[in-house]
């Protein structure tokens, strides 16, 4: 989260953000949630350069980190992340392997397309499978508008821009 709180974060009366007792956001909406989730990849793709599932997942769920950001290692109730299982989740939904390099540009068709499987699938990973009856579903409308107030509208392809 960063200083000050995500632009979409619930707010206490005085304006401060709010969270759960183990310092993760709070969003009033799933579309609000998706902002903020699209805003942290946004910035951690150009900031950062990151380009596949394991350099994602290792920023998102390190693998010096308890799961839930429960305890402290070596003290992690729930065991340390599985970041490389995750990544490899996060990665063949989108057909690809933890380190082969994704397209995460998200005002394109094919960005958005992988941004919206892999947000998918770390939904299913987070919430869990069996929570969500296999795979979680997403609205594919709230996602994009979600991500377009971030990444901003599709770019149209050459041809259809006439």
């Amino acid at each position: 989260t960063p200083k000050g709180g995500w632009k979409t974060q619930l707010r206490d009366s005085a304006g401060k953000a709010v969270a759960d007792k183990k310092g993760h956001a709070l969003f009033g909406s799933v579309a609000n949630g998706i902002g903020a989730w699209s805003e942290w990849m946004k910035k951690r793709i150009e900031k950062d350069h990151l380009g596949t599932a394991f350099q994602i997942m290792s920023l998102y769920a390190p693998p010096d980190d308890c799961v839930g950001s429960i305890g402290k290692p070596p003290n992690c109730p729930y065991g340390i992340n599985p970041t490389l299982e995750y990544a490899e989740q996060v990665a063949s939904a989108v057909n690809k392997g933890p380190h082969d390099a994704l397209n995460l540009v998200g005002n394109t068709q094919g960005g958005r397309d992988s941004l919206f499987s892999i947000f998918s699938a770390i939904a299913t990973f987070e919430i869990g499978a069996d929570f969500c009856n296999s795979k979680c579903q997403i609205s594919r409308e709230l996602f994009d508008k979600a991500i377009n107030s971030i990444w901003g509208e599709l770019e149209q392809p050459a041809s259809q821009s006439r």
